[in-house]
């Protein structure tokens, strides 16, 4: 395989601060799922940008918060981990946001790095020029909406990692398996189309995957702490899983390339959130 710049770049930020959106956009391909809701990201999300001079394998990891709840902290292992096998930290601000406290977090791992870190900020097609001021003079502003700073926060990062091999085929755009990925775009449905408290309660796991000659047959269930969550995820006469379903299934046409026959169902398991092994598995801790 050809040598180019090649190694792992970890991407830091606050919930919600536009670290998936940005990976995705820098490769061109939908590799991590996105919402509104903060910490959508559970686990370490790895996407392969290649070309002829780099191939940097970013990776999106949780948003660090300062909740000292159990899953919460176990959340943040996961971040915290990613930055024990990295050569650069992409230090992601979020332009539309005010600073909170979970920003003290994030400068003290920066300041504790002894990687290079470079600083971008987020939602740049929304910031005005003295809205720009009030961040670090070297920061890059990018955009995942027109583009902006992308191609230079690519060049940024590259130059600063060491030339070796190739680590994955040019043609890879991530290392997740594909249960992992169907998982990740049910989950996100879930995120998009229910009430806030309910996505982090909920987990997906895939019973069945048949891939066949023209289509994908795909048996998954949502796993919710509640009876009232599952009333919310299934919705009036099964309209909400309908929902999530016929979304889900757009998407997962998109990752297959052929039909897909998508069979959901909702189960209640109150304490998963305290089982070990699931959150383990939930977590990408194997």
């Amino acid at each position: 395989m050809q040598e180019r710049r090649v190694w792992y770049v970890t991407l830091l930020g606050r919930p919600s601060a536009g670290k998936s959106s940005f990976v995705n956009t820098a490769i061109g391909d939908k590799v991590s799922i996105v919402s509104s809701i903060p910490q959508t990201t559970r686990r370490l999300i790895r996407g392969i940008f290649t070309d002829d001079s780099y191939q940097i394998i970013f990776q999106d990891v949780p948003g660090l918060h300062s909740s000292a709840h159990t899953w919460n902290q176990s959340i943040n292992w996961v971040t915290k981990q990613a930055l024990t096998d990295t050569d650069v930290i992409l230090r992601v601000i979020d332009g539309s946001r005010e600073k909170w406290e979970e920003e003290g977090i994030i400068d003290k791992l920066v300041s504790e790095a002894k990687v290079p870190v470079i600083t971008i900020v987020t939602k740049s097609d929304i910031l005005g020029t003295k809205d720009r001021k009030k961040f670090p003079a070297d920061a890059l502003f990018v955009s995942n909406v027109t583009g902006e700073g992308i191609t230079e926060v690519i060049k940024a990062v590259g130059e600063k990692l060491p030339i070796g091999p190739m680590l994955y085929p040019e043609s890879d755009i991530t290392d997740q398996d594909v249960h992992t990925r169907v998982n990740e775009i049910i989950r996100e449905k879930v995120f998009q189309k229910t009430y806030e408290e309910v996505p982090h309660d909920t987990y997906v796991e895939v019973e069945m995957l048949e891939d066949k000659w023209k289509l994908v047959k795909i048996l998954a269930y949502i796993y919710c702490t509640t009876e009232s969550q599952k009333k919310i995820l299934i919705g009036n006469h099964g309209s909400k899983i309908k929902e999530i379903g016929s979304l889900a299934r757009q998407d997962l046409q998109d990752l297959f390339e052929k039909k897909v026959y998508l069979e959901l169902h909702v189960k209640v398991n109150r304490d998963w959130q305290g089982n070990q092994s699931i959150t383990r598995k939930v977590l990408g801790k194997m």
